[in-house]
């Protein structure tokens, strides 16, 4: 499977349903289709074929990995991520009723516990990033889906904490870890990145200014593009099934003469985004 670096798709109606692309739509959605492929067709950097990926549960299960990060305090970090799935689900949509997305912290992954063995993890990648392009990657998003249905079976989110220094305060300088936990969420929840510069989705931290030269909370916050995609996906008043237990068994495999340890393909009915997330560190400017 391919590694994407700005992997921007286009947007569709509620979650699970595999609807025409709206070609207007500044927002976009992670599809099955790699921009890299030569079937999938793409217009202004979008994939517009191939089947959204999307939840078919709800609340959408996430789980702390056990092991602290080194450089933060353990349990500020944790308060800053939380922020950030939470910030998703309290959008008010048109019409003064809020979004159905919703989130649950699932019991913590054990801190032996190699990435990949457990499901939904949030990791902190202490010990050095082990994917490519370390010097400007904050933070990746893996799915795993079905091929056909675009059904995500279960996601992952990687912090490249070994090689970034991330800060948890308002008044500290430095890459902010609750904006770019944020920006990762919306990747979580089946959102690729977005043209928009005011956007959280925007393909690089801080890539407007408008977004970091004031204050913290501010480069927090989501956009009207965010706000229009979130309401979109998961519109108020909509019904889901139950979180399962756990996700379908499955086996990993990898490519001949890959040394990074990064699934490429997963045997059966599911395939794999590898980067989805990756989110970029500046843009023509720093924070």
């Amino acid at each position: 499977m391919t590694r994407l670096a700005r992997w921007i798709v286009a947007a569709g109606a509620a979650l699970g349903v595999a609807t025409a692309a709206d070609d207007a739509a500044a927002f976009c959605r992670t599809t099955t289709c790699s921009p890299k492929s030569d079937a999938c067709r793409i217009v202004d950097g979008c994939a517009r074929s191939g089947a959204p990926l999307s939840w078919p549960v709800m609340p959408i299960p996430y789980r702390f990995h056990g092991r602290a990060p080194e450089r933060l305090d353990r349990d500020e970090a944790r308060g800053a991520i939380r922020l950030a799935f939470a910030r998703w689900t309290e959008v008010v949509c048109p019409g003064g009723r809020r979004t159905s997305l919703r989130f649950k912290e699932m019991a913590e992954i054990p801190a032996a516990t190699p990435r990949g063995k457990e499901p939904f993890g949030i990791y902190f990648r202490d010990d050095g990033w082990p994917h490519d392009d370390s010097d400007e990657t904050l933070a990746l998003t893996t799915h795993y889906f079905g091929h056909s249905d675009g059904l995500i079976r279960y996601s992952d989110i990687e912090i490249n904490s070994g090689e970034k220094e991330f800060t948890l305060r308002d008044t500290e300088k430095g890459t902010d870890l609750e904006s770019v936990m944020t920006h990762e969420v919306g990747h979580y929840i089946g959102l690729a990145h977005s043209p928009e510069p005011r956007s959280i989705m925007a393909p690089s931290y801080c890539e407007s200014n408008a977004r970091c030269d004031e204050t913290k909370e501010l480069a927090r916050d989501l956009g009207a593009d965010d706000v229009a995609a979130v309401c979109a996906l998961y519109p108020p008043g909509g019904t889901w099934k139950a979180t399962e237990a756990a996700p379908p068994a499955c086996t990993v495999t990898r490519a001949p003469g890959e040394g990074s340890g990064e699934p490429l393909a997963v045997v059966g009915l599911l395939g794999v985004v590898l980067a989805a997330g990756r989110l970029r560190r500046f843009a023509g400017g720093g924070a």
